[in-house]
């Protein structure tokens, strides 16, 4: 029950946190290994339960771009909600014996409309990554060569 210890479920009842995780996917992945491995990983949102997870694109040149670093309790995938991860777009673990949980998106957008304390745990998370992408947008902006790495890490 892997979900109970994510911040997405804090202050949900326990009948209404095993009816999502009767449709939510569990894998421990291992350092180095790709994240993406469904077929409809493009229509599915991660959590990350334990670990680390890097969050990649390549570019025109195949030179990858971290796009973020992501720990404990943080969701990615379709954040939207709409199948809209890129193509380009990959995750992969970078510690050892990560815990991914994964749902269809479909299925979790019913889970946020029947229960309104989900749904609100997930604009929190949606709120946090919009912050902290404001940040890194103005640390690229509004600092020097030398702040916008110590920054970003």
């Amino acid at each position: 029950m892997h979900l109970k210890q994510h911040l997405l479920t804090t202050g949900i009842d326990e009948a209404q946190t095993l009816a999502l995780c009767e449709k939510t996917k569990i894998r421990t992945v291992k350092k180095g290994e790709s994240i993406y491995l469904e077929d409809d990983f493009r229509s599915r949102i991660y959590l990350v339960v334990k670990g680390k997870i890097k969050i990649s694109q390549i570019d025109d040149r195949g030179d990858e771009l971290i796009q973020e670093i992501l720990g404990a309790d943080e969701v990615f995938g379709d954040v939207s909600l709409d199948g809209s991860i890129s193509e380009d777009e990959f995750a992969e673990a970078i510690t050892d014996n990560c815990v991914v949980c994964s749902i269809n998106s479909a299925d979790f957008k019913t889970s946020i409309q029947q229960n309104p304390l989900l749904a609100m745990n997930y604009a929190a998370q949606v709120s946090f990554k919009y912050r902290r992408l404001e940040s890194r947008h103005y640390n690229l902006v509004f600092k020097d060569a030398k702040g916008t790495p110590i920054s970003f890490f």
